[in-house]
């Protein structure tokens, strides 16, 4: 008889204890909902870049801007994206006075040509990640364009476009590159900007899969599948925002090794990337170029990026994320292409900020319009000098 209290007693702690973790718990989602919809406001005024870096910190990387077109620029330069079959996803169509995207899944540049390319001009086409796409600079300022302006034309008409997208590596550029020839879209050079994002993704997985994996995880079930359901909470996402990085079979004793074996992987993966491509690029009579991007992480003083109050110039270089991998890689890579033959379409750029003393980047590893148009020009020399595209059609401009 004297256990019914004792139960009941248990039993109204329990339920108060239960109700009030229930409580917090939905009210800390609640915050993280709030703060979200905040951040999402936030980004009407000067962009997620702005957000997350401050207006003032970035104003430098732009000399001769006045802030209000500035500010515009960066509220443009907000990119979503939507499904693309094969290669999962792509920029959404936009048009805006200084970022647009071509329905047909290119960013344009200057002077830029109809499409589809008309068969009687040297049509060029440029792949790679969001360094390639231009995120941090106007259409008119990116690489490809650049490239355009500076291959002027004689006889046969040179028509770049840009089909650098933005969390693209190899794997996908070779994708894209495939379905533009199956669709008839045949290109006479085809430019591949690499390294940054080859790292950045070194287990191969394209950006989204995990979103992607989950979709279809319950696609065909009539009820929430209860994983997606926790995952998508406030904040549960923001806890595993903050989790720190886990990989298999690694520890700290041996993280140098791990690092360089994932170095080596990701390294030989681009190696097999390239002989398809050589391969699909020979049977359609495509010339394939094959170009290694410079990075903050390699051979560049970080005591003079724009954000070197952020960035460690460490090992560890903690602040870069997922992009401390290249620098690892890119040595790497330096040393693989000075003991094998990477013929005569193979550009090295890592070490074109050797002993630079000034800012190459508007935020942590998308190039200045500066530095954009300078590899720009080592890629036209390059195209030139070793006859990839024949010097007798083309009448150069001075562009250095």
């Amino acid at each position: 008889m004297r256990i019914a209290p004792t139960i009941r007693q248990f039993y109204i702690t329990a339920s108060v204890v239960l109700l009030n973790t229930f409580l917090l718990f939905v009210a800390l989602n609640l915050v993280f909902f709030v703060r979200q919809i905040c951040k999402s406001r936030a980004k009407r005024v000067g962009g997620a870049v702005v957000r997350e870096y401050g207006f003032e910190r970035l104003r430098p990387a732009y000399p001769g801007w006045k802030d209000d077109d500035l500010l515009r620029f960066f509220d443009e330069n907000i990119w979503s994206l939507e499904y693309a079959s094969f290669v999962g996803f792509r920029e959404n169509p936009q048009s805006g006075r200084y970022v647009s995207v071509s329905e047909h899944g290119f960013r344009p540049v200057k002077q830029q040509e109809v499409w589809p390319p008309d068969p009687n001009d040297y049509v060029i086409f440029v792949f790679g990640g969001s360094t390639t796409a231009g995120f941090g600079v106007p259409d008119d300022q990116t690489i490809p364009s650049h490239l355009q302006e500076q291959l002027c034309t004689a006889n046969h008409q040179v028509r770049v476009f840009n089909f650098g997208r933005c969390f693209y590596f190899s794997s996908q550029e070779r994708v894209l590159f495939e379905k533009l020839l199956i669709q008839g879209r045949q290109p006479d050079l085809a430019i591949f900007i690499d390294g940054l994002n080859d790292f950045y993704y070194a287990d191969g997985e394209p950006h989204l899969t995990n979103e992607l994996q989950e979709m279809m995880a319950s696609a065909d079930k009539t009820t929430l599948n209860l994983r997606t359901v926790i995952n998508a909470l406030p904040l549960v996402k923001q806890v595993n925002k903050n989790l720190p990085e886990r990989h298999p079979n690694h520890n700290s004793t041996n993280d140098g090794e791990y690092q360089a074996s994932r170095a080596t992987a990701v390294i030989e993966r681009w190696l097999r990337n390239r002989r398809v491509i050589e391969s699909v690029a020979a049977e359609f009579g495509v010339s394939a170029l094959f170009v290694w991007q410079p990075v903050p992480t390699y051979d560049y003083d970080l005591q003079h990026h724009l954000l070197r109050d952020l960035l460690k110039d460490d090992y560890q270089m903690e602040n870069m994320g997922h992009h401390r991998l290249s620098s690892v890689g890119y040595p790497l890579m330096n040393e693989y292409r000075k003991q094998h033959a990477m013929g005569d379409k193979f550009l090295w750029l890592g070490g074109l900020q050797h002993n630079r003393k000034e800012n190459l980047y508007v935020d942590t590893v998308h190039y200045t319009e500066t530095f954009s148009r300078e590899i720009a020009s080592s890629i036209a020399s390059f195209v030139i000098s070793r006859g990839i595209i024949p010097a007798e059609t083309l009448a150069l401009k001075n562009w250095q």
